[in-house]
């Protein structure tokens, strides 16, 4: 299945419209790799060819959902095509397979279990060093100079400064 956003007659591309909460470069790359888009890229274009004949080149229009709605378009180079065109032929294989066999399997059935991962262990000792040396400098918990802010007579305080 494929459902083109948008394919001018005339022009050597196809383009998919995504939006997003944030159009940078760098942001969309990591959408492209985790939300597979480089395997609908490679999809999309051999179902344009199968039906018309035609070679395409595939573009996606990255829009932010908030104003002003900034957009960036991302073509995808020939290694990830590459790459794309090695996961397509697998998912197509498995397809096949499926299809003959009957047989649809799923994930391992039992229980799984789950280790915190490393960046998030790194991530949550950060946490625990900014807030101890918090301390350290101020005799004062964060969690504690939250509460207070954010208290009424805290907010009080704020405004009558402002």
């Amino acid at each position: 299945r494929a459902m083109f956003d948008y394919a001018p007659p005339g022009v050597e591309w196809l383009l998919d419209i995504k939006t997003t909460t944030d159009a940078n470069p760098d942001a969309c790359v990591r959408a492209v790799m985790k939300l597979g888009y480089d395997v609908q890229d490679r999809h999309y274009r051999d179902v344009w060819k199968a039906v018309t004949g035609e070679d395409r080149r595939m573009r996606f229009l990255f829009c932010e959902k908030e104003p002003p709605h900034a957009c960036c378009v991302v073509e995808l180079g020939g290694e990830t095509d590459f790459i794309a065109t090695k996961k397509i032929r697998r998912a197509r294989e498995i397809w096949a397979g499926c299809l003959s066999s009957g047989d649809w399997p799923g994930y391992p059935v039992g229980i799984h279990t789950v280790e915190t991962a490393q960046w998030h262990q790194e991530q949550w000792l950060e946490r625990e060093t900014v807030e101890a040396d918090f301390k350290a400098a101020t005799g004062h918990d964060v969690l504690d100079i939250a509460r207070k802010w954010q208290s009424p007579e805290g907010l009080d305080q704020e405004r009558k400064s402002a």
